[in-house]
């Protein structure tokens, strides 16, 4: 069954000039936006456009060359603008367009004097010393391919702690990394735990932390080692549930949680 033409004109205002073609496919090839609703797709365009080139004509200066400070962007283009959006829509959503196009603008700018190239990207990524931080959007192109970040990490998110080697960035994830090759100091380190766990006082060739979480849930810690431990305990009762992984350094330990102090020490 055909789409009714204005709901098709519809989900071409949405979805924008990258869906021209499929959607006039499907109204049989008749054009889907005409006078008023021309201007009208101008003015979306104008912000969420995700062409590079569009937004350079936004940008351009007077002058036609390359796009500089603002005070040499073209005034007449957005000017017209400005009148587009007064005449499609109401008050409180002009507020709201006016407030997006400045916010892009700012982020413009910003990159243009720090000397960054601007470009757009399916995914978040920030680090900050060792951890790394990243989210695919969910609104990503499909034919887009989703960015993959590679190393050695944890994934804090991940109540196992496994050490992954490549992590994607699939639309709607989140990710929160530690980097396992990020500068760190030698000896026993403490990378993560399920719960707060505080250094005690070091005795021989044994290491001490006190440990607390929540009561009655799975508790994990995860430590960087150069070498196996000999044995681990738990207020003085030895654990069998730790792995050490000779290739990657690390020793997981496993224990339920207490809401209570209790002293884990590792012998070596």
């Amino acid at each position: 069954m055909p789409m009714d033409p204005t709901q098709l004109t519809r989900w071409r205002l949405i979805l924008g000039k990258s869906a021209e073609e499929p959607l006039q496919a499907m109204a049989g090839g008749q054009p889907l936006l005409g006078g008023d609703q021309s201007e009208l797709d101008e003015a979306l365009e104008a912000i969420y456009a995700g062409d590079e080139i569009e937004r350079n004509e936004w940008e351009r200066p007077s002058d036609g060359g390359p796009h500089g400070s603002v005070k040499g962007r073209t005034m007449p283009r957005v000017a017209k603008w400005l009148d587009q959006i007064r005449t499609f829509f109401p008050k409180d959503i002009v507020v709201l367009l006016q407030k997006d196009a400045i916010e892009l603008q700012e982020k413009l700018v910003t990159a243009e004097r720090a000397g960054l190239a601007w470009h757009e990207t399916n995914y978040l990524a920030l680090r900050r010393g060792p951890y790394r931080i990243g989210a695919g959007l969910e609104e990503a192109p499909e034919d887009q391919p989703a960015k993959v970040l590679h190393g050695r990490y944890v994934n804090l998110f991940d109540p196992d702690l496994k050490v992954q080697r490549s992590v994607a960035l699939d639309p709607g994830s989140h990710v929160f990394l530690l980097d396992l090759d990020a500068p760190a100091a030698p000896g026993v380190r403490v990378l993560a735990a399920s719960g707060k766990i505080l250094p005690g006082a070091p005795a021989g060739t044994a290491v001490t932390w006190t440990v607390e979480g929540i009561n009655h849930t799975p508790g994990i810690v995860l430590l960087s080692a150069p070498q196996a431990p000999k044995s681990v305990t738990l207020e003085g009762r030895k654990l069998d549930t730790f792995a050490y992984d000779a290739t990657e350094h690390l020793i997981h330990i496993r224990f339920p949680n207490e809401s209570r102090p209790r002293e884990l020490t590792v012998e070596f």
